[in-house]
């Protein structure tokens, strides 16, 4: 029996001993056994998330992330709703905004950039009118579009719910 692998995950990828620099990315290589066939090389759902989790919250303190109506999306708005939560008396947990001690856990990542949290985001701007929620609705559509990608890429199955069904609905 033999097997034809046509892609592999960025760890996988690493642990061959290839590298990734931003300035020249190339997201195939050549077959070892056949010169003529290309290994795809992606990033798992799990590794997109956390890194776009990761860049919200560190390149928005320093400068700050825009969409393409020019409207920010800010990490700020998440860290007012952790600290309006547990003001509120709300089991808000701080792991998902202090998440770098656990930098590795998906699950942080999933929870922080749901459908929930932008809920809540839209809800404090628009049905609260909290001051500190103004202008939140760029990181409100970026958040659901993360979400809704993260569902997409991590379905292991083709009859799965997806934002398409639910849209359709």
């Amino acid at each position: 029996m033999r097997v034809h692998i046509v892609a592999i995950t960025f760890e996988t990828w690493q642990s061959l001993g290839a590298s990734f620099d931003m300035k020249s990315v190339k997201s195939t290589f050549s077959y070892p056994s056949n010169p003529n066939l290309d290994v795809a090389v992606f990033l798992d759902a799990g590794r997109i998330l956390k890194l776009i989790r990761n860049t919200l919250a560190e390149k928005s303190v320093q400068s700050v992330l825009i969409d393409a109506d020019g409207n920010y999306i800010k990490w700020d708005y998440l860290k007012k709703l952790q600290e309006l939560q547990c003001s509120e008396g709300l089991l808000a947990s701080e792991r998902h905004i202090q998440w770098h001690g656990q930098k590795m856990k998906m699950k942080l990542a999933a929870q922080t950039l749901s459908s929930s949290v932008a809920d809540a985001l839209e809800f404090c701007d628009k049905q609260l009118k909290k001051n500190e929620f103004e202008g939140s609705c760029a990181t409100v559509n970026f958040i659901r579009i993360v979400d809704r990608l993260f569902d997409i890429l991590n379905s292991q199955n083709a009859l799965a719910r997806t934002w398409l069904q639910v849209s359709n609905a």
